[in-house]
């Protein structure tokens, strides 16, 4: 089953050791509507999702929603990452959820496809993490070893409306597929 497959604890290069760009690199404030596909050990698996970018005093604010295909909440993630800080998440998970989603694999998912390079290479400065960019995408490497890559057909990075980016976890049998189909500024 999906969730049990992405919730492994592999703790070697894991995403939750990972320090994240500061949350106001990148303006604010929008929202997006998406359309993820997920592959994991054979599985594919539908969702939508909803990701905002807000600022709520005193700082801005990160949300993912996701929803299964009748529009049920399945996981809930709010994320107010400061400069230099590890992901402070909290997970909501739907009533009747017996497993949680991967929630920090797709907020660090979020900050790899759409924060630019230059917060990140400021970020990873002083730690055992590596972000290498090339033409398609990226790849984040803990020790040399790649854990997590992001790739899309369009030159930029960008929550834009009719965007496609593929997410691939390079320690387990997971990836993403995530089509963009609004994007709100406001």
């Amino acid at each position: 089953m999906l969730i049990s497959a992405c919730s492994s604890t592999q703790r070697i290069g894991s995403l939750a050791t990972l320090p994240l760009p500061d949350i106001a690199a990148v303006h604010c404030c929008w929202q997006v509507l998406q359309h993820l596909e997920i592959n994991s050990e054979g599985e594919i698996y539908t969702l939508q999702a909803a990701l905002a970018l807000t600022h709520s005093a005193p700082e801005p604010q990160l949300t993912l929603i996701l929803l299964d295909s009748l529009g049920r909440r399945l996981l809930s993630v709010r994320d107010n990452n400061g400069p230099n800080q590890q992901m402070r998440i909290h997970q909501q998970q739907a009533a009747g959820g017996s497993t949680a989603l991967p929630g920090r694999f797709l907020i660090a998912a979020v900050y790899l496809t759409y924060w630019p390079d230059s917060s990140w290479q400021k970020v990873l400065a002083e730690s055992d993490w590596t972000l290498n960019k090339t033409p398609a995408g990226r790849t984040l490497y803990y020790r040399q070893q790649a854990i997590v890559s992001v790739s899309s057909t369009q030159q930029s990075l960008s929550p834009s409306s009719g965007q496609s980016v593929i997410l691939l976890h390079h320690l387990k049998t997971l990836g993403v597929t995530i089509d963009t189909h609004q994007r709100h500024d406001f």
